[in-house]
């Protein structure tokens, strides 16, 4: 650990664990997104939140378009959900480019660092919540339920492990029963 992260984790128990764990730190590539500001009145509003604050993500990480490890057809996708718009043709990136943005983005984090990513969701339920209440959740469900299954159940080559937080209850009844 470099003196700057040491002070993160100073004076927590993990410093203490020894080495297995302390050499770990700080040494995976990490994606972190709170959905807590997801609040739209209409899918449209939801929806346009959420492609913001996967474009500010990209943002993020633009770094790695300067790696050579990263071919052309991946420099260009990275670019159209960066950009909101396809390099080439100029075309509205589309919702399925933002469902499998996540996904896509582990995998350059691997390819560029050599090791597999840790995902950070936080509040994923609140955009849902919110699309419930708003009567969009059909829609809403279709973007965030494929955002999440394809970053974190079809993507084992690139996740190292994933923590995903909410508020509210999940269970066989709830409106989140396409998502256990």
């Amino acid at each position: 650990l470099n003196a700057e992260n040491r002070r993160l984790f100073e004076g927590l128990k993990i410093t203490q664990a020894g080495p297995f764990y302390t050499d770990q730190m700080t040494s995976f590539p990490v994606i972190h997104l709170t959905f807590q500001g997801i609040k739209g009145d209409s899918f449209q509003d939801a929806y346009g939140m959420l492609v913001s604050l996967i474009r500010k993500l990209y943002n993020e990480h633009r770094v790695i378009l300067d790696s050579e490890r990263l071919s052309e057809v991946d420099r260009e996708y990275f670019r159209r959900i960066w950009t909101g718009r396809d390099p080439v043709t100029s075309e509205k990136t589309s919702i399925s480019d933002y469902r499998l943005s996540l996904m896509y983005l582990t995998a350059f984090l691997r390819t560029v660092y050599g090791k597999r990513t840790v995902v950070l969701i936080d509040e994923y339920d609140v955009p849902l919540e919110k699309a419930y209440q708003g009567g969009y959740y059909s829609e809403m469900i279709n973007v965030i339920g494929g955002l999440l299954q394809n970053v974190l159940k079809s993507n084992s080559e690139n996740l190292q492990f994933a923590v995903v937080t909410g508020c509210l209850r999940i269970a066989n009844e709830s409106i989140y029963t396409g998502l256990n």
